[in-house]
């Protein structure tokens, strides 16, 4: 396994590998041979390379983890494809959709192993909560409603990051909302139209846009809302609401780690019109919360590569949400609502 970027890939991926004892790896890679070569003594890999092209090339080199700013991905993504390498990509795959479906497409021709990062449907409480839904837990389901307000590192800390860019492939819409987008269509189905405002915070155009308030329409009939806020200093977390014509379920984080910490609370008119705890399985977590999310889609990788269990989400799930995130953009400009079928 070869790592291209030592941000994010250094700090949750790699630990992330190591907890599944099928992945050697085996190379790295930074943005200069320096920083590689620090990478390389930190992290114990062997090999280390300033050039993401020729850790691509290196013939040891069976599947690649990219953990780079989106508009770099596409470009290293399909040259690992091209080369027959499996390939696990971070979110969103890239800042257009015309790319992201080439490598969709070029994963299915070329028979790789292929995955994108939307660990947060890795999470207990959140299996539970899409398993109830699908056996009509709460009966027709009416509206659902995502609140996620916080205040991001770079934010809080002032940082001139690539993060704040969305031609970069940054801001609330790329770096947040993609996950809204994936996982609200991960619960519900597919959804039919969308309406989409996005804003900067007052004063802070270097923040790029900071809020994003959508509305959708599902092909089931329901109807859904989200506000995401990225500059929301002490914020009330991540919170997700679920109403049927028979029951409701509540799943909520407030604390800091984005992927630990989840509640899930579910009612019926038939149990007494109160939402209860549902006991969840949650593994215990030390340190950062995304580390164990990103191993269970990494053990899922390893069978595929090894025995052809494919899995997802999949390159194919990634277009999906980058087409979502072309038509948010295409309903901001327009102030219109707009449609995703």
């Amino acid at each position: 396994m070869g790592l291209v970027g030592t941000g994010f890939g250094e700090r949750v991926i790699l630990p992330a590998l190591r907890a599944v004892p099928r992945f050697e790896p085996a190379a790295i890679c930074a943005s200069t041979d320096a920083r590689a070569a620090s990478a390389s003594a930190r992290t114990g890999i062997a090999r280390s390379y300033g050039d993401w092209s020729r850790l691509v090339a290196d013939p040891e080199i069976d599947a690649v983890v990219i953990a780079v700013p989106p508009s770099l991905q596409p470009e290293i993504a399909l040259a690992a494809m091209k080369r027959g390498k499996h390939v696990f990509c971070e979110k969103p795959l890239g800042v257009d959709a015309r790319r992201a479906r080439r490598m969709a497409d070029l994963a299915h021709e070329k028979g790789v192993a292929n995955l994108v990062d939307f660990e947060l449907c890795e999470i207990p409480a959140w299996r539970r909560t899409r398993e109830i839904l699908r056996k009509g837990g709460i009966g027709t389901l009416r509206q659902a409603s995502v609140s996620w307000q916080i205040e991001t590192y770079a934010i809080k800390m002032g940082l001139d990051t690539w993060k704040h860019a969305d031609e970069s492939g940054g801001g609330v819409s790329y770096q947040f909302a993609s996950h809204v987008l994936h996982y609200l269509e991960w619960f519900l189905g597919p959804a039919k139209r969308l309406s989409a405002r996005s804003y900067a915070a007052p004063g802070k155009p270097e923040r790029g846009k900071t809020l994003a308030h959508y509305s959708f329409e599902f092909a089931s009939g329901a109807a859904g809302a989200a506000v995401i806020g990225t500059d929301a200093f002490l914020g009330s977390g991540h919170r997700i609401e679920f109403y049927g014509d028979k029951g409701a379920l509540v799943l909520e984080n407030a604390g800091p780690d984005h992927a630990a910490g989840f509640r899930l609370r579910y009612g019926t008119r038939a149990s007494g019109n109160y939402l209860a705890d549902v006991a969840v399985n949650e593994p215990k977590v030390s340190g950062d919360g995304r580390i164990p999310l990103v191993a269970s889609m990494l053990s899922r990788w390893a069978r595929w590569i090894e025995r052809g269990e494919k899995t997802g989400p999949t390159l194919a799930d990634g277009a999906r949400v980058q087409e979502l995130l072309e038509a948010v953009d295409e309903s901001d400009d327009k102030k219109a609502w707009v449609s995703c079928a």
